[in-house]
């Protein structure tokens, strides 16, 4: 079911507006992860160019499983949980995308950072014939990467180019109380859905 851009107040629905809560779960996801980067750093050594590639690739590995793992199982990663999100099939508010879609949902971004390892890395290495520090290539890499995110400006649900092709949207769940300010809206949300 495709929902409406707006509401009758013209604006992006509550339970959509969930991009600053977003960049919030990423930060603590990152924090998180980053003992797991720390160990596979100290494991890789240092000067060998194929042990830096080993140890950035695992800590991509690690990561995209982490991910799959926990949105597929819950819907939510330990950030997502802590800023109230959840990821749902586009079009229900319940249930979760299972693992197969979940890594739908991580392929663009295991993609990006994959390019970005390569084009980082310390050791010349050739990607597609272009070298490693190629400037066009780096601006491709940087111009998806933001493509990516940038859909999630101008969708009506604030879905990512991630989500869209794993067919998710992430969710506002924050629970309400009477007091709270957003209480009405939510209210009112509720009652245009029956």
């Amino acid at each position: 079911m495709y929902l409406d851009r707006r509401n009758a107040m013209g604006k992006i629905k509550r339970r959509h507006k969930t991009l600053v809560q977003r960049a919030a779960a990423a930060f603590i996801d990152a924090v998180i992860f980053l003992p797991v980067s720390i160990a596979c750093t100290a494991l890789a050594g240092e000067g060998d160019p194929l042990s830096e590639y080993f140890e950035e690739g695992i800590s991509v590995v690690l990561l995209t499983a982490y991910r799959v793992f926990m949105h597929g199982r819950f819907g939510w990663t330990v950030g997502k949980r802590a800023s109230d999100l959840k990821v749902t099939l586009a079009g229900e508010e319940q249930g979760t995308i299972g693992y197969g879609r979940a890594l739908l949902r991580e392929l663009p971004s295991l993609l990006y950072g994959t390019l970005v390892m390569l084009l980082l890395s310390r050791a010349p290495v050739a990607v597609a014939g272009l070298p490693a520090r190629s400037l066009t290539l780096e601006g491709i890499v940087i111009g998806l990467s933001f493509v990516d995110i940038g859909i999630a400006f101008f969708h009506p649900q604030r879905r990512a180019l991630h989500d869209l092709v794993a067919g998710s949207v992430v969710l506002d769940v924050t629970k309400y109380r009477k007091w709270d300010p957003e209480y009405r809206e939510v209210l009112q949300e509720a009652a245009e859905r029956l």
